[in-house]
C-alpha cells in the first residue's frame, strides 16, 4: 500500500567505490547503509555500480556479488522500513547489465536496467542496454528511474509527470571535468518533470577519470535544496510530496487530448 506522508527523507550515499579491496569497500558501505537507515525511515540511494566502479574486468567478477549484496540490503531495508535504490552490475541470460533493483521494506520490487550505455567509459563493450519499465510504485509513492548517462537524454524523462512520479532517482558516476553540466541537467529534469530529482554521484577515481561528487537533491521548481561536497559524505534533505502537487496545478503541462 503506498503510504505517502506529508515529509519524506532521502539520504544519498556520496562514496568512493574504488577503494583497494572489494570485501573491505562493500562491508564499508553496507556498515554505512545500515547506519544510516537506523537513523531515519526513509529513502536511501547509492552512486551507480558502487559496488566497485568500472573497474574492468573487475566489474565482470563483482556481478557474481550482486546477489548476495542485495540479499543484504534487503536484510536492512526490512528491519529498518526504507527503501534502498544504487545499481549494480547484474549478469542475466549471459548478459551484463547495469541495474538499479529498488528495495522496499524488505524486498526487490522493480529492477531498471540502464538504457543509455556511456562509451567513454566502455561501458558499451561490456554492457547490455535495458529494455524494462522505469517507473515504479513503492511505499513512498510512485518514483521514476535513469542511471548517470539517461540523464542527458530528455525523452527519457518525459512519462515520470503524466504517469504521477513524484521523485526520480538518478545514481550516477559523473566525471569532474563536467560537474557543471550534471548540475545544469538535473535542474532542467527537475523543471521538465516538475517532480523532486535526487542524484547521487560518486567520489574518488577510477584509472584516470576523476569524479566530483556535487550530489544534489533538487525541488520541483528547479531549487537546488541539498547538495555534496567532493568528499565522502551523506546528503540529506526532508521531502515534502505536496510541492509537486502544487506545482503541476500551479502550472499545468500535462498532456492533453485535441
Amino acid at each position: 500500500m503506498v503510504r505517502l506522508t506529508n515529509e519524506i527523507h532521502v539520504s544519498l550515499l556520496q562514496i568512493n567505490p574504488s577503494l583497494h579491496g572489494p570485501d573491505r569497500r562493500i562491508a564499508k558501505t553496507l556498515d554505512l547503509v545500515r547506519c544510516t537507515a537506523e537513523q531515519q525511515t526513509g529513502v536511501l540511494v547509492l552512486p551507480e555500480i558502487w559496488s566497485g566502479g568500472f573497474e574492468y574486468p573487475d566489474v565482470l567478477r563483482l556481478s557474481r556479488r550482486t546477489p548476495d549484496i542485495l540479499r543484504n540490503l534487503c536484510e536492512i531495508s526490512g528491519i529498518c522500513g526504507t527503501m534502498i535504490i544504487g545499481s549494480l552490475p547484474e549478469r542475466d541470460s549471459g548478459r551484463l547489465y547495469n541495474t538499479a533493483a529498488i528495495i522496499d521494506h524488505g524486498r526487490i520490487v522493480g529492477r531498471y536496467r540502464k538504457r543509455r550505455l556511456f562509451p567513454p567509459m566502455l561501458e558499451d563493450r561490456y554492457f547490455t542496454p535495458g529494455r524494462s519499465r522505469k517507473i515504479f510504485s513503492t511505499a513512498f509513492g510512485r518514483i521514476g528511474l535513469a542511471i548517470c548517462f539517461d540523464l542527458r537524454f530528455p525523452e527519457h524523462f518525459v512519462a515520470f509527470r503524466d504517469q504521477g512520479a513524484w521523485l526520480l532517482i538518478v545514481p550516477a558516476q559523473w566525471p569532474d571535468p563536467r560537474c557543471a553540466q550534471w548540475e545544469s541537467l538535473l535542474i532542467a529534469r527537475a523543471i521538465e518533470s516538475q517532480a523532486f530529482i535526487a542524484g547521487c554521484n560518486r567520489v574518488g577515481r577510477t584509472r584516470n577519470t576523476r569524479f566530483c561528487g556535487n550530489s544534489l537533491i533538487v525541488d520541483p521548481g528547479g531549487a537546488v535544496i541539498a547538495r555534496g561536497g567532493r568528499n565522502v559524505e551523506v546528503v540529506s534533505a526532508v521531502l515534502c510530496p505536496e510541492a509537486v502537487e502544487t506545482i503541476r496545478k500551479e502550472i499545468p503541462m500535462q498532456k492533453k487530448k485535441r
